[in-house]
């Protein structure tokens, strides 16, 4: 009878492979930041659903970059920007 164990080898590739796979995921969770575009963009869907909640057309004012443009969101769904 010969007792096999794990050799030091196959621990060594374990190991590299469980850093591998923790470094890919605090890479993955590191860009998972909330951004202004993004935080805009969610502005923008909350405003949609009230008025589609709503029933009632609601209107926003976004400045991106010097231009003002009017935004209207209607109780039926569309977004229409001017």
């Amino acid at each position: 009878m010969s007792a096999r164990g794990t050799t030091l080898l196959e621990l060594l590739v374990v190991l590299l492979i469980l850093s591998i796979s923790a470094g890919l995921s605090v890479l993955a969770i590191g860009s998972l930041r909330v951004t202004p575009e993004m935080e805009k963009q969610r502005e923008w869907e909350t405003e949609r659903r009230r008025a589609v909640h709503q029933g009632r057309q609601i209107q926003i004012v976004i400045d991106s970059g010097g231009v003002v443009r009017l935004v209207r969101f209607l109780p039926d769904g569309r977004v229409l920007a001017q």
